[in-house]
């Protein structure tokens, strides 16, 4: 699967993308973070950011709340819907179209990266995690987390057809596997029904 098949994916679902995220999902998404994941430090990568859900629970999460918010998508139709969701803001807010194949970032960057509901959407996840750890910094944290377990979500994707028909999210205990391949230390993880959790540091 090219990049740009998923590119063109993701921007003709980019106007009813947030239609599927209501209230009791953000509701969900805000405990998880307040109860699993704790604060986050920044400056903070929001990795396959979407429509900026996650602009909607940083604010409660940072440990610093005016810390630096890097939203970057390899859609742009993806990222003018998150640009919406800055205003009223305190964050120094930024928008990148970029690929988590190639961070546009230096090394040591970023405090924290998190990959909300994007990782069966990369090619190479080594690669992808490769270069997550060349950006953070010593003791910085690589969050990967959805809301649904391995099961459900590879039924959806093949459900939904088309250019995401094939991806593929592996069950939790493989991807933190990978992740220790990459030196990432594992802080926790977790697989349930409504929640695929895992934390890793640099």
């Amino acid at each position: 699967m090219a990049i740009n098949e998923i590119q063109h994916f993701f921007d003709h679902q980019a106007l009813r993308w947030d239609y599927s995220f209501d209230e009791q999902k953000l509701k969900r998404l805000r405990w998880i973070f307040k109860h699993r994941i704790g604060a986050l430090k920044g400056p903070v990568l929001d990795l396959g950011c979407g429509t900026g859900v996650l602009l909607k629970v940083f604010p409660q999460v940072l440990s610093d709340p005016s810390s630096l918010i890097l939203e970057m998508d390899i859609s742009m139709a993806m990222l003018h819907q998150a640009q919406e969701k800055r205003f009223g803001l305190l964050n120094k807010v930024y928008f990148v179209q970029a690929d988590g194949h190639r961070l546009p970032l230096a090394k040591k960057s970023m405090n924290s990266v998190v990959a909300f509901q994007v990782l069966p959407h990369f090619i190479d996840l080594l690669h992808v995690f490769q270069e997550v750890y060349r950006t953070l910094k010593k003791d910085g944290r690589f969050v990967i987390l959805h809301l649904m377990d391995h099961h459900k979500l590879n039924a959806l994707h093949r459900s939904a057809g088309g250019a995401v028909e094939d991806h593929y999210l592996p069950p939790v205990e493989e991807v933190a596997a990978m992740l220790a391949s990459e030196n990432f230390a594992i802080d926790g993880s977790l697989e349930t029904e409504d929640c695929y959790l895992i934390i890793g540091r640099k």
